[in-house]
Formats: structure tokens, sequence, C-alpha cells
């Protein structure tokens, strides 16, 4: 179902939504005003964003204006999560009450922020942040645990739940509304993977025969099974603002291919790059979707020129993960065949461009970029501590 990374807590979570959305401006928070300079395309500047007293912290998402949001370690050993602002650097959101631990996993436009906060090994819920009411617990669907994985413009939020019979549920939240239960396929669990800024949810749900199905839920249309490439089962990550979804599915041979969901044209194979597997990450606003190959190798598909081969080298725990409304790509891949892992800027113009790490480490990884071409993610330090960093063109 996707995940995200926790390198200082090791906690299961659900995917993020990394593609750059634009939504109408909610009325009741005003964005920060901030202005973060940004040159020409060049060989940027990594930034590091630093921890909240403790030894690491990662960065999953960014927004447009530059502020990001991620977790880090406090000085005690927990971890928090932060939003991290040119004008006033790395801010402790804290925790909900009677909880240890929390973590962001999204943050919109508003600089508002969602993740979830938790007890070690205990219960969890997820959370919204804003300037203006601190961090607010959005509860469950009358289970345990619930966890946030994106939020739009509108400051509604998706996520997984535990019902009251202990089965996940994919959910949307709303100020007006609270938890609603977006329900199965006929099955007995779901899970929100992202949210556009329509409100639209991309997702995978169980099936009545219990084969996990894509779905693409709507206020008008609810719960809509995506189906699959010819295979029994498949698992959406990312939906765009036209309501377009990207992930993967099984094909009739049991090859795993990258899909990308049109209401019109149903659910589309975008093959491979020669091996027998793929997976769709990301999904702009233009329709154009980043991923990966089976052996990590970065690709970039759009309906004109098809899979394109990004270059680097096989590895694991690579591809491109984030993908703006220009068509710019951020990830991970190896760019020499015995070198460590470097975070990653692709451009049209420019191809692939190594974004290094930190002084004195030896690996990072981009989690996300904004329409600036701004990348946030994690990278190693001289100590081998992995910091959240800002890379700027």
């Amino acid at each position: 179902m996707g995940g995200r990374n926790r390198g200082w807590c090791a906690v299961a979570a659900t995917a993020l939504l990394t593609g750059v959305l634009v939504a109408p401006v909610a009325a009741a928070e005003a964005p920060e005003a901030e202005a973060v300079p940004v040159s020409a395309v060049g060989t940027g500047t990594m930034t590091d964003l630093g921890t909240l007293g403790g030894t690491s912290s990662d960065a999953v998402a960014i927004n447009a204006l530059g502020q990001v949001a991620g977790g880090a370690n406090t000085a005690d050993g927990a971890g928090h999560a932060f939003r991290w602002t040119a004008s006033g650097g790395m801010q402790d959101l804290g925790t909900l009450a009677g909880m240890d631990n929390s973590f962001a996993s999204g943050i919109n436009d508003l600089g508002q922020v969602t993740g979830s906060s938790f007890k070690a090994g205990g219960a969890e819920h997820a959370f919204r942040w804003t300037v203006s009411g601190g961090m607010q617990d959005l509860g469950t669907l009358g289970g345990t645990l619930s966890d946030a994985s994106g939020i739009n413009d509108l400051g509604q939020v998706t996520g997984t739940a535990y019902t009251a019979a202990d089965v996940f549920h994919a959910f949307r939240w709303t100020v007006s509304g609270g938890m609603q239960d977006l329900g199965t396929l006929g099955g007995t669990a779901s899970f929100g993977n992202a949210i556009n800024a329509l409100g639209q949810i991309a997702g995978t749900a169980d099936t009545a025969s219990g084969a996990g199905h894509a779905f693409r839920w709507t206020v008008s249309g609810g719960m809509q099974d995506l189906g699959t490439l010819g295979g029994t089962s498949s698992s959406a990550s990312a939906i765009n603002a036209l309501g377009q979804v990207t992930g993967y599915s099984d094909t009739a041979s049991g090859a795993i291919h990258a899909f990308r969901w049109t209401a019109s044209g149903g659910m589309q194979d975008l093959g491979t790059l020669g091996g027998t597997a793929s997976f769709g990450n990301a999904i702009n606003a233009l329709g154009q979707v980043t991923g990966n190959e089976g052996d990590g190798r970065p690709f970039r598909w759009t309906a004109s020129g098809g899979l394109q081969d990004l270059g680097g080298f096989a590895c694991t725990t690579c591809g491109g993960n984030a993908i703006n409304a220009l068509g710019q790509i951020a990830g991970r891949t190896r760019f020499t065949a015995d070198g460590s892992k470097h975070a990653f800027r692709w451009t049209a113009s420019g191809g692939l461009q190594d974004l290094g790490t930190l002084p004195g480490g030896t690996s990072s990884d981009a989690l996300a970029i904004n329409a600036r071409g701004q990348i946030v993610g994690t990278a190693d330090t001289a100590s081998g501590a992995g910091h959240a960093f800002l890379w700027t063109p």
C-alpha cells in the first residue's frame, strides 16, 4: 500500500501525496508570506534543516511556499512532527495529548500539516496542525488507530483508521463533517493513500473476493473500483487535480506494471523498461507519471513519449518519487555502478542531476518537489545520522 520513511522510529504507515495541486484558498488561514530566492537551473544548494535537539530528522513534504514537513528527534530521543519555514526554521509541532511521538506526512499551501501522533507500540491517531489551532486529534472510525497520509488546500485529510470491528478503512476528514468512513469494494479493508484539490481520494480496497483493487472516491460517486490490468489486484499511489490516478497492477501474465487511470480511458498499462515490473509513484497535473522499474531505475511516462528511462543504475529503494507541474522529477538513484545512492533531480533540459549529500555524508534520498523545483528529503551527515534537507536550484 506504500510507505513513508521514519528512519528515527520504526512505525509502519501509508503513502503520501507528492504531486503539486492547485485549489481554492480557504478563508480560515492565509499562508505566511515568505520570499525564498530561486535562481536559474544550476548546481543548486542543499541546506541542512537540522533537528529538534536530537540526532536525526526526515523531510517528506514541501508546499508551494517552500515550507517543509517531516519528523525529527528531540533531545530526549522522542520523535516529533515539524514544520520548517525560511523565516522561522524548524518548529516542533508537539504531540497529541497522551501520545509520546508524532510524524508529519503532508503539508498544504496554507502551511497546515497532517500526520500521526502515537505511543511506541501503542495507539496512534491522525492529526491536523494549523498555525491558529495547533495540533488537532482527527479521531478514529470507532477503533483505536488512525493514520493520515495527505492533506489538500481545503484542509481536508485522507488516511486509514480502525473501525469498531478492528479493520482498517479509508477515511476523509473535513472541518465540517469530521471523519467519514469511505467503506470498501465489498471486502474487509481499505486504505486512503492520496487526496487531490477537489477532495477526491485514491487508495486500495478489498473486493468481495479478498483481492485488493485500486479505487477513486468522489463525493458524488463514492468508491469506484478502477479494476486491474488483467490480473487479480491493483493499488493506487497518487491522484492529480484532474482525478487521474497512478499506481500499479497485476497483469494477466502475473507481472506487475505501472498504470495511469483516467475517467475517459480507464486503466492504461504503462509497460516497463524491459523488465518484468514497474510501479507508478506520482502523477502531476499534466498526467505525467514517475515511478520505478522493478530494479529501481527511475522513469517518466508521458502520453506522447511513453516510458522514458531517466538514467542511473539499478538499486534497491531507488526510483522517481515525485513530479511537479513542470515535469521535473525528484527521487533516488545510483549514479555509478559501485557508488552510493543519491537524491536526484531530473529535468527535460538538463537530464539527471546528482544532488549529492550533506557535508561528509554518503547517501541521500529525495521525496518531494514543488513547482519552484525545490526538493526535500533526507541525507547523511558526517556522523552517519540522517538529516532533513531542502535543495534549491
